[in-house]
């Protein structure tokens, strides 16, 4: 899909992190991803987004930030089209934004269901098709109503590991009315590039 980090015939942003927040259905993938909106580097004065998609968010001069709110396993789709899905958004990065380089957050779960593949799978699909420099798994244990969550396994954490990806685990439990969810900031440190 992409053409590396050529700039001659360049037609697409540079993708440089990944973060994929990782649980099963209804574990709060999406709440943690809206809440990274908090941190003001994200320009949003603070506003989490209520909606499904937002516009691309200006990381610095050339440099942006992709996320997708709802996992391809929940949307049915196939790999090819969350593939082909990033492959596009980092076309618009470079057209749209005039990005060099995209970062990109997404749900996913951690085990083939509908048309998609594991985390596992997910992780060496991305990385095969677009070199990002670094990859970040997040997993949510317990999940935001306090039930256990989907976690991987031992040996799928040993296979990521074995891809270079970086894997975490974050409690995924509300914080409470009006509290500020403390992982945030966490999520969104990772596209700090100062």
């Amino acid at each position: 899909m992409a053409d590396g980090y050529e700039q001659r015939n360049r037609k697409r942003a540079h993708l440089e992190r990944v973060l994929l927040v990782c649980g099963g259905q209804n574990a709060g993938k999406s709440s943690r991803l809206r809440n990274m909106f908090v941190d003001p580097r994200f320009g949003t004065k603070g506003h989490i987004p209520a909606h499904s998609r937002v516009v691309p968010v200006r990381l610095s001069r050339e440099r942006g930030l992709v996320v997708r709110f709802t996992s391809p396993h929940e949307r049915g789709e196939t790999l090819e089209i969350f593939l082909g899905k990033i492959d596009r958004d980092l076309e618009r990065a470079w057209w749209n934004f005039g990005f060099w380089r995209a970062n990109f957050a997404a749900a996913i779960q951690p085990n083939a269901a509908n048309q998609m593949p594991d985390a596992v799978a997910t992780c060496k699909a991305i990385r095969d098709a677009f070199w990002p420099e670094r990859v970040r798994l997040v997993q949510i244990h317990p999940r935001q109503d306090g039930d256990p969550g989907d976690l991987l396994s031992e040996a799928q954490v040993n296979e990521l590991r074995n891809q270079s990806v970086e894997v975490v685990t974050i409690d995924g439990r509300r914080p409470g009315e009006k509290k500020l969810d403390p992982n945030a900031f966490f999520l969104s440190d990772f596209f700090d590039f100062s």
